[in-house]
């Protein structure tokens, strides 16, 4: 049977929308609680996040304190910037240094002869490198008409490195392509010079101890020394086919008159603490290194963790202080984990330790 509905009949009320308007009224203060709450939590929540993020903050300037190189830095000038540029580490001493630049550190080349095409065939066999000191005069002046090759000291750091070339490689471009990829700390390229193409092989590094020694297997025509063929790559004391165009050679300074030699133009230890780099020689003519202490990192790294502190305690203290004039506190009023927290800091700033030295706290 369908239920039957008489709300209002006979009195023209509205009986369904009173008893609504009933329940939404007793439903309001409820929802305005609730309501109320949710946005409590929710400021109660950002308020944790500023605080979390402020103590980060904190954190990491204090953390630029731990180290004392953050207190012992130095910084370096030299006069003539065209010699050489110099860094300090801290451990460096306060000074003043006359440097002269005597001569840079040089990487040993080798060239071929001039070919006329970039696939001009070279050869086919074995070349195999060794790194030492040469000694070798090219005889270029009209003493020594003809060049000398005297000896050649493998550099026991370095050992001997061979590349095959075959019918796939031997041309000028695939010999350059075949030793650059076998990195075997020589550089090949190809340098057109006016007369032709022209296969230029250079050591790595640079120093005397690194200069070059080529000996070939020529499967060509089964001669190792003649200027035909792969064999025209050799250079040591038995053909020097292969025409020295830079000679290796090391770096030598003096400071305060004391000679150094290196064979990199980027020179460590010979003041301590500093690295010495090279750019141009000039003899007859030092110039001034001064070594001083840098406090502006240091200046700098106290100033940001003074800074973020107060920022910290200033937030702190907005957030959990009352104020009797309205009668409003803070979001965090009351609440003892932000307390505790900041206590323990002001506690750890305030403390002193026992390090047997002069300074005990931050004070």
């Amino acid at each position: 049977m369908a239920s039957l509905s008489a709300a209002g009949i006979g009195s023209g009320l509205d009986v369904n929308g009173l008893l609504q308007q009933i329940v939404d009224a007793e439903r309001g203060p409820k929802e305005s609680q609730f309501t109320l709450k949710e946005a409590r939590l929710q400021a109660e929540l950002s308020a944790y996040g500023s605080l979390k993020g402020a103590v980060s903050t904190f954190q990491l300037a204090a953390a630029k304190l731990k180290s004392s190189i953050s207190f012992a830095s130095n910084t370096v000038s030299v006069a003539n910037k065209d010699l050489l540029s110099a860094t300090a580490s801290g451990v460096a001493q306060e000074g003043r240094y006359s440097l002269e630049v005597k001569s840079l550190a040089q990487s040993h080349s080798l060239a071929s002869i001039a070919f006329e095409e970039l696939t001009s065939v070279i050869g086919n066999g074995t070349l195999t490198f060794d790194f030492g000191t040469t000694d070798y005069d090219p005889g270029t002046d009209f003493v020594t008409a003809y060049d000398t090759y005297t000896s050649f000291t493998s550099n026991p750091d370095s050992s001997s490195q061979s590349v095959v070339i075959d019918n796939s490689n031997n041309t000028v471009e695939g010999v350059r392509d075949a030793i650059n990829s076998a990195d075997i700390g020589v550089t090949a390229s190809i340098v057109d010079d006016g007369s032709g193409y022209r296969l230029l092989l250079t050591s790595d590094d640079q120093g005397l101890a690194n200069s070059l020694e080529i000996t070939v297997q020529d499967d060509s025509d089964a001669d190792n020394l003649d200027a035909a063929g792969l064999s025209q790559l050799a250079f040591n004391s038995d053909a020097t086919n292969a025409e020295q165009t830079q000679a290796a050679d090391d770096a030598t300074i003096t400071v305060n008159g004391l000679s150094i030699s290196r064979e990199s133009n980027s020179i460590t230890g010979a003041i301590h603490g500093v690295t010495l780099n090279l750019l141009s020689a000039d003899i007859g003519n030092p110039t001034q290194v001064t070594i001083s202490q840098n406090t502006s990192t240091a200046e700098k790294n106290i100033t940001k963790f003074v800074d973020t502190y107060n920022e910290l305690v200033t937030l702190f203290n907005g957030l959990t202080e009352y104020n009797s004039e309205t009668g409003q506190g803070g979001v965090l009023l009351g609440d003892n984990a932000p307390r505790n927290m900041i206590n323990q800091i002001r506690r750890e700033i305030g403390g002193s330790i026992n390090n047997g030295n002069t300074y005990t706290s931050l004070s």
